[in-house]
């Protein structure tokens, strides 16, 4: 299997367009697009200038028809997109020439799409839009008609992103935003060396705001684009000189040499997902998730890929399960007679797991160690009946397993085809907003006869027939003359309101939302049991084999861990272990881990996306500067697969939690934490206390603060006082200089408790319950450099990750309030009590309806730490409502759990309210929200 490569196909049409400045947009945005596409080492850029429909059709034919499956293809069309009288939307590709004969059919390029090997593609409608309801003086449309592109592209594999509507085409293009995000202005979350479409979609939400931000028409899995800057090279790169930043592939050969390893068994190890060997079929029955404990989804099919894919990436900010998906993936492999091989970054998480581990599953009778394990051997053996019984218990508890799991698996698809649903209903309430409001009302035209006829009779006035006397009475019916345009709109209005009709008739139809989540709930409830009842039956079976003296080659221990760097302990025999699961490979380097994956036939590797490449490597062949995960994740995308994510958060508080997944994860994460549960202060997690000192230079050459330092002391004894006696509490500050103040001022003090003066990285490996941060810069700092470093994700990231309960800023607030970066959002989270951004505008619709009720209503509200979108005074009470713009049922499910959370947390009423009926009938539905029927 060979390296994916990228290829571009950008196609600029300005045949359309007669408004100034329209074709030097349009080629504004080719050239900056190419230009960034080249400059990012894309195998192939072409680009074709007003090429008529012919040679269009002919070149995608040829782009698409040449790609393999692993391939990434971007294809770009500049210019306008109209809908003809048809309701056909066609571009045209040609200038100087009869519509009808320049364009080609949207229908045709998704045809194109469709028939292509490629998996992966992406396009780019830099367009305006022309021939709906809403088209203004000029022509173009202000809004982007989801509806008819989202019809007209494939959904499977395939991601459109659309320019905006208004101020075409003299606003800026999309074409120059995707190339400053190429360029590296888009971040690299993952953390695989790569900016894939979700980084790019970020950016663009980001970099715009209202009517002016892109618009994502079909979603699919994240797509590889560009190289984030200062990565690890690609296979085509040369390492540096000096040894740093190598490609692991090459360092198979010398790893072969100084282990003494077998190259020619690297195809049976995970190693071989290095060589790009291509992964095995799959075999046997699929891959159950197997847990004791609760887990989410995303660890659901993150165990899935463990069992089943040479390589799987994960990853997992802290607070989202990484633990907990390592020994859920020990489970599953153990009670599928799996070996398994746990890595830590240490010694003393090894012991920790290996603990838990046997702890766990004492009852079960099965026992984890390390190398040094003693192995179990007995000299009992069972009668038949016994074994007969085991084996009736295995059965029995197998079925169980299994019947569980497939009640897991159709609650879910139910949710999935309900939020299918609801997502055409919203955008059809859409396309029917603009129809009434270009002045036509759908349901007075089709009172009567249903618009199935009405499009029956549409195509018999618009047609010859041999009996003109069929069209004269298809007119008469629709009581309209035969004007094509009329036609045109009339039938467009009947097919939006067949499709609005048949999907509010089967929304109606479908099981209530909140008794298919209690389905699930209580499906995932039986299946974490009927998983513990497996884990034992299936452990007890495993010890009466052992106990019964069959000698074996391999270890009788089901799963060993070591720490990286100890993997001489261990035979360097190819595949001796089912799975290696590395933990925190952040920290690990990749020369102390690929001899681990020798060693096992697959690997999971885990780690924090954000850490690495900041975090010290540990390892005993020298120093490293590529992680385990970076280089590992990079593989993984380039060989045609993506990382997996783990997000769902549920350790720190919600104000914290989401600061640190919108500041350093890109906001990937549910947060379902409860605030009452921790220590500090529920209500006002992250505070600001605002002091402006001078600041100054120690005798070592670092900065202090002297008036911020005695103002963090008071806080730490007012924190003492105030947080229980089994909390931790701890300060830090960037400067070495600050820290030995505090250490001071600390020192003199009586506490009740230690007192935790470190630098934030030590945080990040040992957070702590309360934390105190003393910035030390203030106003008028000729270190602007330095402000700029202290304001970025990076050195934030420790700190909003190993801060649990209580975040505390002790510092200038005006500085680093207009600095932007992660410090303003600081600000904005003490001020605002959450740290999720307010991203999306309630509709308004529904906020004018409940306005004209005299409905007290807040938006935006922080409740608990949580964002909700609506909080309204009832009659009845305060009332909190959820607006649903999920796209997906993945998305559905996961607003589902944050509702549940927030009802346990609140005590308060939360309703879900779906964005069709916002738009649809937003008057009913505020009716309903104050009588709490919604």
């Amino acid at each position: 299997m060979r390296p994916r490569t990228r290829r571009a196909l950008l196609i600029a049409a300005t045949a359309h367009g007669d408004r100034p400045g329209y074709e030097a947009t349009i080629r504004l945005g080719v050239e900056a697009l190419g230009s960034a596409l080249t400059d990012i080492a894309f195998d192939e850029v072409r680009a074709l200038d007003d090429p008529g429909r012919t040679r269009m059709v002919e070149e995608l034919r040829s782009f698409f028809s040449a790609a393999e499956p692993t391939d990434v293809l971007l294809l770009s069309l500049h210019g306008v997109v109209v809908r003809d009288s048809d309701g056909r939307l066609c571009f045209p590709a040609a200038r100087g020439r009869r519509f009808v004969s320049g364009a080609v059919l949207l229908d045709t390029v998704s045809e194109v799409i469709q028939t292509a090997p490629v998996r992966s593609t992406v396009i780019l409608l830099d367009c305006g839009y022309s021939g709906w309801f809403d088209d203004g003086p000029d022509g173009f449309t202000a809004t982007v008609p989801q509806l008819d592109l989202r019809r007209a592209f494939p959904r499977e594999g395939c991601t459109v992103l659309a320019a905006p509507g208004v101020g075409y085409p003299t606003a800026t293009p999309l074409s120059l935003h995707v190339a400053r995000a190429l360029r590296g202005a888009a971040p690299d979350r993952d953390g695989d060396g790569w900016i894939d479409t979700g980084d790019l979609s970020e950016y663009l939400n980001r970099a715009t705001s209202g009517d002016a931000r892109p618009v994502l028409i079909t979603d699919a899995p994240p797509v590889p684009l560009a190289r984030q800057p200062g990565g690890p090279p690609t296979p085509r790169q040369q390492p540096h000189a000096n040894g740093q930043h190598p490609d692991p592939r090459s360092l198979l050969t010398d790893l072969a040499v100084v282990e003494g390893l077998d190259v020619a068994r690297f195809g049976d190890t995970a190693l071989a997902s290095l060589a790009h060997v291509p992964e095995p079929g799959r075999r046997g029955d699929p891959a159950i998730p197997i847990s004791a404990a609760p887990v989410s989804e995303s660890h659901h099919r993150a165990v899935e890929s463990a069992m089943t894919r040479r390589l799987t990436v994960v990853a997992a900010p802290p607070g989202n399960g990484a633990h907990t998906l390592a020994t859920a993936v020990a489970h599953t492999a153990v009670a599928s007679g799996q070996s398994v091989l746990f890595v830590a970054s240490d010694t003393a998480s090894a012991d920790a797991f290996t603990v838990e581990v046997r702890t766990e599953l004492e009852t079960a009778h099965l026992v984890a160690g390390g190398p040094a394990a003693v192995r179990g051997r007995g000299s009992g053996h069972g009668t038949l009946q016994e074994c007969r019984t085991r084996a009736e218990e295995e059965t029995e508890a197998r079925t169980a397993l299994y019947r569980d799991w497939a009640a897991v698996c159709v609650a879910r698809a139910a949710i999935d085809a309900i939020a299918r649903i609801e997502r055409d209903l919203a955008l059809l309430a859409e396309a029917r907003g603009q129809i009434i409001a270009a002045g036509w009302d759908p349901k007075a035209l089709f009172r009567t006869t249903s618009p199935r006829e009405w499009l029956r009779w549409a195509e018999q006035a618009s047609q010859r027939f041999p009996f003109r006397s069929r069209q004269r009475t298809a007119s008469r019916r629709m009581a309209a003359g035969t004007d094509p345009a009329v036609l045109a709109r009339i039938s467009q209005i009947a097919r939006v309101e067949q499709e609005w009709r048949a999907a509010l008739d089967a929304r109606r139809r479908a099981t209530a939302l909140d008794e298919l989540y209690a389905d699930l709930v209580a499906a995932l409830e039986a299946h974490r049991r009927s998983s513990a009842a497996y884990l034992a039956v299936h452990a007890r079976a495993r010890h009466t084999r052992s106990s019964n003296g069959a000698e074996r080659s391999e270890p009788t221990t089901p799963v060993w861990a070591v720490a990286v760097g100890q993997d001489h302990e261990l035979p360097p025999r190819a595949g001796m272990f089912d799975l290696v699961i590395v933990d925190r490979a952040e920290r690990c380097g990749i020369r102390e881990v690929l001899p681990l994956l020798y060693r096992a036939r697959r690997a999971l590797i885990i780690g924090d996306p954000a850490a690495a490449g900041s975090t010290p490597l540990l390892g005993r062949r020298g120093p490293e500067t590529v992680s385990a995960y970076q280089a590992l994740a990079r593989i993984r995308t380039e060989t045609g697969g993506r990382v997996l994510w783990l997000d769902e958060h549920d350790r720190a508080q919600p104000a914290i939690a989401a600061l640190a997944d919108r500041c350093c994860y890109g906001g990937k994460s549910t947060v379902l934490t409860d605030p009452w549960s921790l220590p500090g202060d529920p209500a006002r997690p992250v505070q600001w206390h605002d002091v402006t000192g001078e600041y100054e230079t120690d005798e070592d050459g670092s900065y202090v603060n002297r008036a911020e330092a005695h103002r963090v002391a008071a806080v730490l004894t007012a924190l003492d006082l105030r947080l229980p006696d089994e909390a931790t509490l701890g300060v830090t500050s960037p400067f070495a200089g600050q820290r030995a103040l505090l250490r001071q001022l600390t020192g003199r003090r009586r506490y009740s408790r230690e007192i935790r003066v470190d630098s934030p990285q030590a945080f990040g490996a040992q957070p702590c319950d309360a934390l105190v941060v003393s910035p030390v810069l203030s106003q008028n700092t000729p270190h602007r450099t330095v402000a700029r470093t202290l304001a970025t994700a990076q050195w934030w990231h420790p700190i909003l990750t190993g801060t649990i309960a209580q975040l505390v800023v002790v510092g200038d607030r005006a500085l680093w309030a207009a600095g932007g970066g992660v410090p303003a959002a600081v600000v904005e989270a003490a001020e605002t009590g959450t740290g999720e951004a307010a991203d999306s505008e309630v509709p308004r619709p529904l906020l004018h309806a409940l306005s004209d009720l005299a409905a007290q209503v807040e938006t935006n509200v922080a409740v608990a730490g949580y964002r909700v979108d609506l909080c309204v005074t009832t009659p009845l009470g305060q009332m909190l409502i959820l607006v649903d713009r999920t796209r997906d049922g993945r998305g559905l499910r996961r607003l589902l759990d944050r509702q549940q959370r927030l009802r346990e947390v609140t005590d308060l009423p939360v309703l879900r309210v779906p964005l069709w009926r916002c738009l649809h009938n937003p008057v009913d539905l505020a009716k309903e929200i104050l009588l709490g029927k919604a």
